[in-house]
């Protein structure tokens, strides 16, 4: 065949596919914006932006969230306040904390004088917590007003006392094999409910621990406590006053 002849065959053929599928890309591509300078078509393509991560809230380390500049704007005001043993008089090294409603407390510790200072503390009624080793831990509430020291003075610590017995298995009934203390509180009544609750051996005997000194009834019922002048004249069965404000008691029996 004709060199010419082959050429121009093989142009018709592969012209019309080519422009076939020009025009097939073409319908399928985005639009571009095209610019006609002296009679000359140019495409303008804009690269593919790159992609941006979600865009999301970025606390750096140590700034300030809306909750805790909430929280540094309320009025604040300082705690002053000091521990010694009560027996001696001597100062304790203390662990104090100061809490405001359900937020997170305020630790500090004394130091060698067992005297401590609590700045920024938030105003209004606070709980004041204070531990000392081998002592019994003292909670008070108190107003912490703006701008201003609260003064809490001198907090004496008293060393925890024990409370050790038997009950009369033969006479008092102790369904829940446990023995139950109530703090006889300023006034002459007792707590509600028991202060303190420890269990009964099947040899009969039990043993408080870790308790503020003071005065006690002590009874096997979890029931409101009597009187206290019932069970000090030994009117009642089961129940029994037990004098503890000077240390440990030890062979105390409910019958």
């Amino acid at each position: 065949m004709n060199p010419r002849r082959l050429l121009a065959l093989v142009c018709a053929v592969a012209i019309p596919v080519g422009m076939f599928a020009w025009l097939h890309a073409a319908n399928r591509a985005p639009s571009v914006p095209r610019v006609e300078r002296g009679g000359v078509v140019q495409v303008q393509i804009a690269p593919d932006p790159k992609p941006t991560p979600a865009s999301r809230d970025v606390v750096a380390p140590g700034a300030v969230t809306s909750d805790t500049k909430k929280d540094s704007q309320l009025p604040t005001g300082s705690v002053t306040v000091s521990v010694v043993d009560d027996a001696s008089g001597q100062p304790l090294t203390a662990t104090f904390q100061v809490q405001r409603g359900f937020e997170n407390p305020f630790s500090a510790h004394s130091d060698a004088q067992g005297r401590a200072r609590m700045d920024g503390i938030a105003s209004g009624d606070v709980v004041l917590r204070v531990f000392s080793p081998s002592r019994v831990p003292l909670t008070r509430t108190i107003t912490v007003r703006p701008g201003e020291t609260t003064d809490v003075g001198v907090v004496r610590m008293l060393k925890p006392i024990s409370i050790a017995g038997s009950v009369d298995t033969a006479t008092v009934s102790a369904p829940t094999h446990m023995a139950f203390a109530y703090l006889i509180e300023p006034g002459g009544s007792a707590g509600k409910p028991p202060t303190a609750t420890t269990p009964i051996g099947d040899d009969g005997q039990f043993m408080f621990s870790g308790m503020s000194p003071g005065e006690y009834l002590l009874s096997t019922v979890a029931n409101p406590s009597p009187s206290v002048e019932d069970v000090q004249a030994d009117k009642l069965r089961g129940w029994v006053y037990v004098p503890a404000a000077f240390g440990d008691v030890s062979g105390v029996q409910i019958r």
